[in-house]
């Protein structure tokens, strides 16, 4: 089952990248690790089928997927309709190379949560720039009707995988920043420093019903029977020119959710827009990858009703831990790590976890540090008395 679906269907069947960041397809991982398992006197494993259920409920979208499912190679198994679910065959080719396996793609043109009769023995759930979108509580109890929840619990054995690339954690940012500037138009407002605008996009989005903490989502999954098994960061880093497509598409998302919050604030959103396609800069955006067992067990697994709708803001196994990382010289940027907590496997040897209640350092001090300028910094530039003071 999957979301994200032009995406991701390519990266099922032929992989993706370039150069050095050319990445395999998920059917040849799946027939390499196959081999890696089999003894040599025993019968040789491969996967010899992939159905791949992909709903997209917007319009505007489906010819584009159609015409990326033919030029993927497969073939409609009859005339198209956009009020209903259609089906796409590839016989005895897996894409990249690998022949003998047969691809079945339906297209469902509606909502995944709207199925009347979902597929049965799903294995695989793929959300791509998806589980952001919703409340995590109600992402995971939506999947896991779709997995055919009982009042007894799920009913099969094995309980599908869910797959979240490019779960976005909230953090936007210009390479390199600018701060604030006088507008000069008619009303003289303020264009806003990027951080400032960024930060207001991010509640814009928060406002929508957008979830910026990934935490949240591993938090429902483990409340509600399912585990982490594992993440790795997935940023974003847009080139204005070598991912043109992209870097607009944002600067039309920034413009859309985050111009009406600069107004609120009498803020020159306008401007700040100009300015970005004046100054075109790279842009980061933090995201991560998640896997879970949607049930960590793989017994009938009854759904817990107690904890539906209960708030996940106590402390998990897991956290969401943002590295800031000096690249270069006033070049700065975040990583994005999902820590188990329930050990002290995260840390080095010379390494120890604090949990800090308040902090009276303030974030210019802490810049210093990290530049490595802190010794030989002023007091307190600001007191009589004390610039000439050192901080050592």
């Amino acid at each position: 089952l999957g979301a994200g679906m032009l995406s991701m269907v390519e990266l099922v069947m032929i992989g993706g990248g370039s150069g050095d960041r050319e990445k395999p397809s998920m059917l040849s991982l799946i027939n390499d690790h196959l081999k890696s398992e089999q003894s040599a006197d025993s019968e040789t494993k491969e996967l010899k089928k992939i159905e791949y259920f992909a709903y997209e409920s917007n319009s505007n979208l489906l010819e584009g997927s159609r015409e990326r499912l033919f030029k993927l190679g497969l073939k409609e198994t009859k005339p198209f309709s956009f009020s209903r679910a259609y089906k796409y065959n590839l016989h005895g080719n897996g894409g990249d190379g690998d022949e003998g396996v047969d691809i079945i793609v339906h297209l469902r043109p509606f909502n995944y949560q709207n199925e009347i009769k979902p597929p049965k023995s799903l294995d695989l759930f793929i959300g791509c720039c998806f589980a952001d979108l919703f409340d995590p509580d109600q992402l995971v109890l939506s999947l896991l009707k779709f997995a055919r929840t009982t009042e007894s619990g799920i009913s099969k054995k094995t309980a599908p995988l869910v797959y979240f690339p490019i779960t976005f954690s909230g953090i936007t940012q210009f390479i390199p920043s600018i701060p604030a500037q006088t507008s000069g138009n008619v009303k003289n407002e303020l264009i806003p420093s990027d951080t400032t605008a960024f930060s207001l996009y991010s509640d814009s989005l928060s406002d929508l019903g957008h979830n910026l903490d990934p935490q949240r989502i591993v938090i429902a999954i483990e409340n509600h029977g399912g585990s982490l098994i594992g993440e790795a960061s997935s940023d974003w880093n847009i080139d204005p020119i070598s991912n043109n497509v992209l870097w607009e598409t944002m600067i039309y998302f920034f413009g859309m959710s985050g111009a009406p919050a600069m107004a609120k604030y009498k803020l020159d959103a306008s401007g700040w827009i100009e300015r970005t396609r004046m100054d075109q800069r790279k842009i980061i955006v933090s995201n991560v990858d998640l896997l879970f067992n949607l049930l960590d067990d793989f017994n009938d697994h009854p759904v817990d009703k107690s904890t539906q709708g209960v708030s996940t803001n106590q402390r998990p196994d897991t956290v969401v831990a943002q590295e800031i990382q000096f690249v270069s010289p006033y070049n700065v940027t975040t990583t994005t790590n999902i820590w188990n907590v329930s050990n002290s496997r995260h840390l080095a040897p010379d390494q120890v976890e604090i949990e800090t209640l308040c902090s009276l350092i303030s974030s210019g001090t802490e810049l210093k540090i990290f530049k490595g300028s802190f010794e030989s910094a002023a007091l307190d530039v600001n007191i009589k008395g004390m610039a000439e003071e050192k901080m050592q």
